[in-house]
């Protein structure tokens, strides 16, 4: 075990991070918004991954996907919108937004391994496991930091 945590690169380290991020935001954006809200926010994962496999990967989406896209957008539009009028709070929306954004790189990584290998998706077999379990480190950590700032644990 400890000899795959050491060859993980800077990639994985990064991968881990993203994943961690994903889920801080949403129990984040739970404690500052409605649950709708963030569920709402944080259903777009797929569309933010679609968007980082342009923009990171260099794929093209057909006319169809990209209007679907811009509908999806349209949607987190108006939950921010709502949010902002009706008083609630637009830091907790950005902060779920994190979690689709965090996904989308964790993707981006992957999918780049994963079609620079010599074979389909070997680059992304072998070292899922370890990215996902450094990725609920890096949460427990987290969670340690916050609970001893606000007290709960000496």
């Amino acid at each position: 075990f400890l000899h795959r945590l050491r060859m993980m690169d800077r990639f994985s380290l990064a991968a881990s991070l993203a994943m961690a991020c994903s889920n801080f935001s949403i129990s984040l954006g739970v404690l500052m918004t409605t649950v709708s809200n963030v569920f709402f926010v944080t259903s777009m994962a797929p569309v933010f991954c679609l968007v980082g496999d342009v923009l990171l990967v260099g794929e093209t989406i057909p006319c169809t996907t990209k209007l679907t896209v811009l509908s999806c957008l349209a949607g987190v539009g108006v939950i921010f919108t709502g949010a902002y009028e009706e008083g609630g709070s637009l830091a907790g929306c950005f902060v779920a937004l994190l979690n689709p954004v965090s996904l989308m790189v964790y993707w981006a990584i992957f999918r780049r391994r994963a079609l620079a290998a010599e074979g389909p998706k070997t680059a992304v077999e072998g070292e899922a496991w370890l990215v996902l379990l450094v990725a609920q480190i890096w949460l427990l950590m987290v969670g340690h930091i916050v609970s001893a700032m606000n007290g709960d644990i000496a």
